[in-house]
């Protein structure tokens, strides 16, 4: 039998386990937020609302500066 021959390379270490990935947040349905939430949420998207309207006129030119 052949002798055994030994590798130059160096020994393999473990990897480290990395820790587990964070679970996504459950989305809130409508039944599941208090009244309360629910109405300042309802604010917030018409405010949202608005504000993408405002901010949609103030990009459009104005027929008058047209001629300009």
């Amino acid at each position: 039998m052949a002798p055994k021959r030994q590798s130059s390379l160096p020994p393999q270490m473990k990897k480290p386990k990395l820790p587990p990935a964070p679970k996504p947040e459950k989305k809130l349905t409508p039944q599941d937020v208090p009244k309360g939430e629910k109405e300042q949420q309802e604010a917030i998207e018409h405010i949202d609302e608005i504000q993408n309207e405002i901010d949609r006129l103030k990009n459009k030119p104005l027929a008058n500066d047209a001629q300009f």
